[in-house]
Order: structure tokens, then sequence, then C-alpha cells
């Protein structure tokens, strides 16, 4: 779902790390990173696929819809961070991306739900209560079977 750049126009018009960063170009118009164009602010990002492409530098007001729409919606498929991000970088910037996407799907309540686990659970143990008296209670460990010993006794 793309957002009508009238609205991300007027949305990156009241953000002021935006604004800041309009002004900087304005007077270093070398700033190669960034552009501004018909008064939107455009990341200048390098690909190795192909030449540098545009996108719009998103305001913090619109980052949970874009989420929403890239993460909750049915048909986005609650993706993983890894797969929601590479949805998002050829479309948007913002800064510190990768962590909103990440603390967002952290906090995703259906993922958290649904997705199963895939590592083994984390092992139970149970504390021995301490002993009464010397040698009540003996521990020992096995291990083996070990392969048999080289001629040099390796």
């Amino acid at each position: 779902t793309d957002f009508d750049i009238t609205k991300l126009k007027m949305e990156q018009q009241q953000d002021t790390v935006i604004l800041d960063k309009i002004k900087e170009i304005k007077q270093d118009p070398t700033t190669l990173s960034y552009e501004v164009v018909d008064g939107l602010l455009y990341k200048i990002a390098p690909r190795k696929s192909a030449k540098n492409i545009k996108l719009p530098y998103l305001p913090q007001s619109m980052i949970p819809r874009v989420m929403a729409a890239y993460h909750d919606h049915p048909t986005s498929g609650h993706f993983g961070i890894r797969r929601t991000w590479h949805k998002l970088k050829d479309r948007y910037f913002w800064s510190n991306m990768m962590s909103t996407i990440e603390n967002y799907i952290k906090s995703c309540e259906k993922c958290a739900k649904f997705n199963i686990r895939r590592t083994k659970a984390p092992g139970k143990l149970h504390p021995i209560t301490p002993s009464e008296g010397i040698f009540e209670t003996i521990g020992m460990d096995f291990w083996g079977p070990t392969p048999h010993p080289s001629t040099e006794g390796n």
C-alpha cells in the first residue's frame, strides 16, 4: 500500500526532524544522500542492482500506519523482521528503520501468539535440597562412549 503524496507532503511539513533536514539541504545543496523535490524530502539510497533510488523520507507520524499496512494487513502475512524490512527498504526511508521494524514486530500480539518456537525450549533445572548429613546425597556424571584410542594412545 502506497500513501498519497499530498498527505506525505503535509505530514513532512509538520515533522521537525524533516524540516531541519530540509533546512540543512537548502544551506548546503551538496548533501548527496538527500534531495528535496517539489517540497518533498527524499533519501538517495545506493543499490547494487541498479542506480541510486529516491525514497520518500517518512515522518514519524506516518510510520505506524506504514508498519500496519506492511505487517498487520491480512495480505501482508505478518512476516518477520528481515522480510518486512525487505518489503519496505525500496519504498520508504526513516532513521532507525531496522530497529523500528524490529520493535514493532516484537510487540505484535498475533506474532507472539501464533509463531512457533524454532529452537529447543530451555531445559528445566530443579534445585537439589541440601543434604542433612555427609554422603547422604551423591552425584555422578556419565560420559561416553568414546572412540578407541589410536596406537599412539590419542
